[in-house]
């Protein structure tokens, strides 16, 4: 139940519901399970004295009021039990910035050498985290980030750890920036992914995008994508800039058009409603 293997049964029937308490006590799946064995004893019960069947009447339990886990608290449950995120994952939320922030994945880590040198930025989510002492009593720390393709650990000393220790907790959701450098210790060659910044990716849409270009062929110009544009951007105003160009392939021409209200807040919402788009394509600035 936990992985969602009853999801299909009600709609009005959700996961959290199978552990909330129940009013006849215990969790709502035991009185469930409770209903069922009373149920099968009654089908399996014999005639009385005189030959007649014996009616058994079973109160038939009911869903108990409880709020739905939370999206990523259901993906997590899910792993727990089967070993692999089974109806989503936790990045899915986020693909608006993986799209236009990240540059690599931790795939890459499986050929260091291809890429010494490079800068990357990555998102994942922290499966593991340690705070640890060296024999010397400095403290130091470690996270293993993961993404849909592969995990990797990082380990954090000195004034690394320091700076980025409030990030090492299970479960955070991280936009991670570095570069793929020799070990300053260990053996000569040894490759290592060496960080120099964390953020929380929930944060970085509104920290990073400054302003979206919306882009537009002039042969998919109409009145009425016109004014949906207008209204969406007039019903989420907000602190990101909006340009807009029109293209003419033939003339090979871009030109710059005036948005009259010129600040979007760039929200999940708008980002929907600007993939539902498909005359539209859109690049940000950060």
């Amino acid at each position: 139940m936990q992985a969602g293997a009853l999801d299909a049964l009600e709609e009005d029937v959700h996961r959290a519901m199978f552990f909330a308490p129940s009013i006849e006590g215990g969790t709502w799946l035991e009185e469930l399970l409770r209903f069922g064995n009373a149920f099968s004893s009654g089908n399996d019960a014999g005639p009385d004295l005189f030959g007649s069947s014996v009616e058994v009447e079973i109160k038939e339990p009911h869903g108990p009021q409880a709020e739905p886990w939370h999206r990523f608290d259901e993906l997590t449950k899910e792993k727990d039990v089967v070993g692999i995120y089974i109806s989503g994952h936790p990045l899915d939320t986020y693909r608006f910035e993986i799209e236009h922030f990240c540059r690599g994945d931790i795939s890459y880590f499986q050929d260091m050498n291809k890429y010494l040198g490079k800068d990357m930025r990555l998102a994942g989510i922290i499966t593991q985290a340690e705070h640890r002492l060296t024999k010397n009593g400095k403290p130091f720390g470690s996270l293993t980030i993961e993404d849909y393709f592969d995990s990797y650990r990082i380990m954090l000393f000195g004034e690394d750890y320091v700076k980025f220790k409030h990030y090492l907790e299970s479960g955070m959701i991280l936009f991670v920036k570095g570069m793929i450098k020799e070990r300053k210790w260990g053996n000569e060659g040894e490759l290592e992914f060496k960080v120099s910044s964390i953020e929380l990716l929930s944060e970085l849409r509104e920290k990073a995008t400054d302003c979206i270009t919306l882009k537009l062929e002039l042969k998919n110009l109409n009145e009425q994508l016109v004014n949906d544009l207008g209204a969406l951007i007039k019903g989420h105003k907000g602190n990101c800039k909006v340009k807009m160009n029109v293209i003419d392939q033939e003339e090979e021409i871009i030109l710059d058009m005036p948005v009259a209200i010129n600040k979007l807040d760039l929200n999940s919402a708008v980002i929907e409603e600007l993939d539902k788009m498909p005359e539209l394509q859109y690049s940000v600035n950060r």
